[in-house]
């Protein structure tokens, strides 16, 4: 759900830039390396904060955190403010992103590995591909300005599957 949510902002990003706030293509396009930054920047503490507090929270707390951007990204009306958000996002992104393929491996059994990597890879392959499609209609019937709560309602989503993630070590 997460992937859905945020595939569609990303692939509509610089199309939302440039016709809900005049910026250019390229500028917005820029702009979402802020995002890429704080990923990298935030990826070895979000792994050291799954560690010390579990995943299923710290990607929750993940999940929470990129919503609260992708609503202020909504109401956001001015370029660096929006950049700022999309930093915040970034490492938000980082704390799911990081830990969600290690819980995989840590729910699988040893002799499961290998089905339940491709099932995750899957899942988010048919998200990036969804995604984009189904937010693409959306904008179509509205605005680009629509992506921020069509990945806001995609991330609660996410939220909500994630809490019914039944958390034990598989052997």
């Amino acid at each position: 759900a997460w992937f859905v949510g945020w595939n569609a902002t990303e692939a509509f990003f610089t199309l939302y830039a440039r016709e809900e706030l005049g910026i250019a293509v390229g500028s917005g396009t820029q702009m979402l390396t802020a995002f890429a930054a704080m990923l990298i920047l935030f990826a070895i503490p979000s792994g050291l904060l799954a560690t010390r507090f579990g995943r299923k929270p710290i990607i929750i707390i993940g999940l929470l955190g990129m919503t609260a951007g992708v609503a202020l990204a909504f109401l956001a009306r001015e370029q660096t403010t929006l950049l700022i958000l999309l930093a915040a996002m970034g490492s938000f992104w980082a704390l799911i992103n990081i830990n969600s393929l290690p819980m995989v491996y840590d729910l699988a059994k040893s002799g499961s590995i290998g089905a339940y990597t491709g099932l995750y890879y899957f899942a988010a392959s048919a998200a990036a591909i969804t995604g984009p499609i189904v937010a693409g209609a959306l904008v179509d019937l509205t605005s680009y300005r629509s992506i921020w709560p069509f990945t806001a309602v995609f991330l609660l989503l996410a939220v909500v599957l994630m809490s019914r993630v039944r958390v034990q070590k598989a052997e």
